[in-house]
């Protein structure tokens, strides 16, 4: 599991239904989530730290994106109506019938899976092999950052000790 959504104990949490079904995110706002994990004076994590062929190329995704002020691309709201239900107790899956060999990746700086998280989901899961690996320096989107090859590293020797 990469960065895992998992139960929290955090009260006034938005309903999922409030993230709606659609919403518009510009190359600068796509960038700005992309680097909010990094704490302040660390260096950027980004393989392509200005992203400048990245932007276009997001924006070409959506043949609307010029018609908004500014330009941005329309994306579905479910991955932000998924975290919230999974935050406010209704995941999509019970981790008490998991009973595969689980690893759980994630990066230090996530915000979106954190240490609490990942214990309460490896607490609560059946499996009898259960590992969490944290990787230096990674965010929740480390599979875009330097780190990657540490994530698939992780990923390729937990599956390899079982092969």
């Amino acid at each position: 599991m990469f960065g895992p959504i998992a139960q929290r104990a955090t009260q006034g949490l938005p309903s999922p239904e409030s993230a709606g079904a659609w919403r518009t995110v510009s190359v600068a706002e796509q960038l700005a989530r992309f680097i909010a994990d990094v704490p302040a004076g660390r260096p950027p994590v980004l393989i392509d730290e200005d992203l400048r062929y990245w932007g276009p190329a997001y924006l070409a995704t959506d043949p609307a994106s010029s018609s908004r002020e500014p330009a941005s691309v329309k994306i579905p709201a479910g991955p932000s109506a998924d975290i919230l239900a999974s935050w406010s107790g209704a995941l999509p899956y019970a981790p008490e019938k998991v009973i595969a060999p689980t690893l759980i990746v994630r990066g230090e700086w996530d915000s979106v899976s954190n240490d609490a998280d990942a214990d309460w989901l490896l607490s609560r899961m059946a499996a009898p092999i259960r590992k969490d690996v944290k990787i230096a320096k990674g965010t929740h989107l480390m599979h875009l950052e330097h780190s990657r090859d540490a994530l698939f590293a992780a990923v390729r020797a937990f599956l390899t000790e079982r092969a």
